[in-house]
């Protein structure tokens, strides 16, 4: 279980609880929905994998000058 927080603006708040009021759901029922609908349509193969960070910054390929 987890849970989502839609950050939306004020209009898209009121499309919202007008495509959920069309389903006659409510607002949080419809979210849920969407959520799990789409959860299903990701394919999670075509989502690239996270790379972890080195530790370490990269070294630069490039000739320092010399003091």
């Amino acid at each position: 279980m987890f849970r989502v927080r839609v950050l939306a603006t004020q209009e898209e708040n009121v499309l919202i609880a007008k495509a959920a009021r069309k389903q006659g759901l409510s607002v949080s029922q419809f979210v849920t929905r969407v959520i799990r609908n789409l959860g299903r349509n990701l394919n999670p193969g075509k989502i690239a994998p996270r790379k972890p960070r080195s530790p370490r910054p990269k070294r630069s390929f490039r000739k320092k000058p010399k003091s």
